[in-house]
């Protein structure tokens, strides 16, 4: 079953649709793990956009929820990472997390805003609108992250979903500190020098 495992795998991160169908007609699980029991074809076919394989492999019963056991990096946090809004729509609807966190506490909205996925981070968003302002160990939240990365040059900003989470939770701290010590301020600061607009 190794062999027939790596070979699913190796066709999930291919997009080979066909050879995906031909193992799962044959009776491999799509839950099964290859690459010494690391990864699954529905981690390898979520961080590498491959939603019609991604799409076969959740009908045939796969678990939208896996998670790499290294870090607790999901399915959802390796598609949001590449940007990957189809398959981050696909799991979302198999029922995954949008609010699972790795072992330093970051959840898949972290990685799409940080890296400027705007289609992906709208999705998140619709998904848990509070998600936007939850810390990581670093006391970063993908709101800071939005941030940044449109300080950085990118095109990242949240959609009206986040921003009204973060007006409906005027109370809260974000986040207490800049991931950039040496510029100062909090979150709300840097959102007040760089507007979104």
């Amino acid at each position: 079953m190794d062999d027939a495992a790596a070979q699913l795998c190796s066709a999930a991160h291919d997009g080979d649709l066909a050879a995906v169908q031909l193992h799962l007609a044959a009776g491999v699980s799509p839950n099964v793990t290859a690459g010494n029991g690391v990864l699954t074809p529905i981690w390898v076919a979520s961080a590498t956009g491959h939603a019609d394989c991604l799409a076969a492999l959740l009908a045939a019963g796969g678990n939208p929820s896996v998670a790499h056991p290294i870090g607790r990096v999901t399915a959802l946090h390796a598609a949001a990472l590449g940007g990957h809004e189809a398959c981050t729509q696909l799991l979302l609807a198999a029922g995954a997390d949008p609010t699972a966190s790795t072992t330093n506490h970051r959840m898949p909205l972290h990685s799409a805003a940080e890296k400027g996925h705007l289609a992906v981070v709208r999705a998140l968003v619709r998904a848990a609108p509070a998600a936007a302002v939850a810390p990581d160990d670093d006391r970063v939240t993908p709101l800071a992250s939005a941030l940044f990365s449109r300080w950085a040059g990118g095109t990242c900003m949240l959609p009206s979903a986040a921003q009204r989470a973060v007006e409906q939770d005027r109370g809260r701290v974000l986040s207490g500190c800049c991931p950039r010590p040496a510029q100062g301020g909090t979150q709300l600061v840097y959102a007040g020098w760089h507007p979104a607009g």
